[in-house]
């Protein structure tokens, strides 16, 4: 296929979600210093929601405008990805909805143009051919430089590939959530030539080591609306998978989360695998994102036993919640 792909660059991304996206946003200057910071370690692609604000949904956006505008010579040196296409927080995949969204999306930003646009989630009601069509003609008009897709299965990917090259799909994939290893999305990716952005690649947080009960959640937590995460029978019986992988991380000398991501990259790549690009979030710390974003690397031998751990334990609870799950792996 003649037409270029967008391409995804580092091992690892920046999810910006978390700066937003909760009650308290996060101040835009401690935001700006660890986009900065991101930049200056090689973190440049970046991830955004036209609707990842509870205040002000379009606060995300007004972020990234605002980071422009201060520092416009960061603009070139960053990809990034911008979810929409919900209307009232409920996917449309309709032609209509899709251009009034990135059209919407494209005035926050230098130059009125995104790198990727990235449907947020499909509706179940528009053939992804036809959804894919209308993004075409959004590259042609030069309003998006490339497609990405997020919660789709790997015959929905198969599908648009043969519509238009898709650069990116988006979805889940941790150590506590493995679906695109079982269902057949790391394959058909790597078929079609498609980068495969790992979004909570931290399993929201869970593998970071941090959440040591319930109760260290807030209660307007997002996550109390997550199977994994409302109960405590659920919890506590993942805490002891954690437990089965401190002292892999120990050994190594480094932290659960480094271990964590360093899993995911792990198949970035191999044989039979396409690029695989984490985008682990952070709110408030320069040195969680350093953290995150130093690629330690798995040997072979440590990534066997980290994966002895991995098959060996079942993981209760679903990764968000029945209503939520309607619209993935579509």
């Amino acid at each position: 296929m003649s037409v270029p792909i967008v391409k995804v660059p580092g091992t690892t991304g920046l999810g910006l979600m978390n700066f937003t996206w909760k009650p308290t946003p996060t101040k835009f200057e401690d935001a700006f210093k660890i986009m900065l910071q991101a930049i200056e370690q090689g973190a440049t692609f970046w991830n955004a929601g036209e609707f990842y604000g509870m205040n002000s949904s379009e606060l995300n956006l007004e972020l990234l405008q605002a980071f422009f505008a201060k520092y416009p010579e960061t603009r070139s040196k960053v990809v990034i990805s911008v979810k929409g296409g919900l209307k009232q927080m409920i996917p449309d995949s309709s032609r209509e909805n899709l251009i009034k969204s990135v059209d919407n999306i494209i005035r926050f930003f230098p130059g009125n143009y995104i790198d990727l646009f990235e449907p947020a989630r499909l509706d179940g009601k528009v053939p992804i051919e036809e959804v894919v069509s209308t993004l075409a003609e959004l590259v042609k008009a030069g309003k998006i430089r490339g497609i990405s897709l997020s919660e789709v299965n790997a015959e929905t990917l198969r599908r648009a590939a043969k519509v238009h090259q898709i650069s990116a799909v988006e979805v889940e994939f941790s150590l506590v959530t493995r679906n695109p290893l079982e269902n057949g999305l790391l394959k058909t990716a790597f078929e079609n030539n498609v980068t495969v952005v790992a979004y909570s690649p931290l399993g929201r947080g869970f593998l970071s080591g941090h959440l040591k009960s319930l109760a260290d959640l807030p209660e307007n937590d997002i996550r109390r609306h997550m199977d994994r995460f409302n109960t405590e029978e659920y919890f506590n019986h993942n805490l002891k998978f954690l437990e089965r992988l401190e002292p892999i991380a120990a050994k190594k000398g480094i932290t659960l989360a480094q271990l964590a991501l360093a899993w995911v990259r792990y198949f970035s790549g191999k044989p039979g695998f396409p690029q695989v690009i984490p985008i682990p979030s952070v709110s408030t710390s320069v040195e969680r994102l350093i953290e995150n974003v130093t690629d330690v690397g798995l040997t072979e031998a440590e990534f066997k036993e980290v994966q002895e751990v991995v098959d060996s334990f079942e993981i209760k609870g679903g990764r968000a919640n029945a209503m939520m799950e309607t619209f993935m792996d579509m």
